[in-house]
């Protein structure tokens, strides 16, 4: 969150915030005298109750880069009946979408969306490695390969066929994924997701 292992005292000292336009400031800082400024964008919303909360941190990726366009995406409608490519990519275009747009109901959301396009045996894969990885990084999500699907990661998401017979490398920033379509009775479904090392 503050792209540093360790604080400084004079990090602490040298922290700023400014604004920068509509619900987006920038954090600012340098851990010692002589080092250059490190320089955060984040957003902040309202919660339910009227609080307010810092709702995205941009990540080291995302430099100084902020605005709300970058979550102007539009909601993906999976299409499961048309081909498994097509399938796939309405798939994950709606999972990161989901993920994205970082609503209260987000877990529910990719519950849902788990639940009605993978099969039964890949929800059962999906539990059994999310228990595999719990106490190293209890975040991790095996369906996207990372804990969390970032936006600036988005206009990077491609689908393309697998050298593998009828699956498909779903990649995006520096993951890639293996995915196996299973069509059943006119309708795709997700029957295995593999990280590609």
């Amino acid at each position: 969150m503050i792209r540093a292992q360790d604080v400084t005292e004079y990090s602490i000292q040298s922290v700023r915030c400014k604004h920068l336009s509509g619900c987006w400031y920038e954090v600012s800082y340098r851990p010692y005298p002589k080092d250059s400024t490190t320089y955060i964008p984040l957003r902040i919303t309202a919660d339910s109750l009227g609080k307010v909360r810092i709702s995205y941190v941009t990540p080291d990726w995302g430099n100084r880069n902020y605005g709300d366009y970058w979550f102007d995406i539009p909601e993906e409608k999976v299409m499961d009946d048309q081909d498994g490519k097509t399938f796939v990519e309405t798939f994950y275009k709606s999972y990161a979408y989901t993920y994205i747009k970082m609503r209260p109901d987000l877990e529910q959301g990719l519950k849902h969306l788990r639940e009605t396009y993978c099969t039964p045996i890949m929800q059962e894969k999906y539990v059994r490695s999310r228990k595999e990885v719990e106490q190293e990084d209890p975040m991790f999500d095996p369906v996207i390969g990372n804990d969390d699907f970032d936006v600036f990661w988005y206009n990077s998401l491609q689908v393309h066929p697998s050298e593998t017979k009828g699956c498909f490398t779903v990649s995006y920033g520096c993951t890639k994924i293996r995915v196996a379509p299973q069509c059943q009775d006119g309708k795709y479904k997700i029957a295995d997701v593999e990280l590609i090392p």
